[in-house]
């Protein structure tokens, strides 16, 4: 099966940093460009949650109510699955 594919504009800063991760990591210089990407979108979900639970943390009631929710899914940590850490 074939993957659609596109062309974008870039800077040819940006494209030897995409060559140079590309070289890097070993993987054509497509899928470093799409693991970058996927990074990113995982490090700004993880910036968002912890401004959230900064917010949360200083608010009496919302930690309260954190706190319940967490005590209410703890036995969920006993489904088997692997706990997948929270990334820096």
């Amino acid at each position: 099966m074939s993957v659609a594919s596109t062309t974008i504009r870039i800077s040819q800063k940006a494209r030897d940093e995409a060559r140079e991760l590309a070289r890097a990591t070993g993987k054509p210089i497509s899928q470093a460009v799409e693991a970058a990407i996927r990074a990113e979108h995982r490090r700004l979900f993880w910036a968002s949650f912890r401004q959230a639970a900064a917010i949360v943390s200083k608010n009496p009631v919302a930690a309260t109510g954190e706190a319940t929710d967490r005590e209410l899914f703890e036995g969920t940590l006993a489904d088997g699955l692997d706990a997948e850490p929270i990334p820096d």
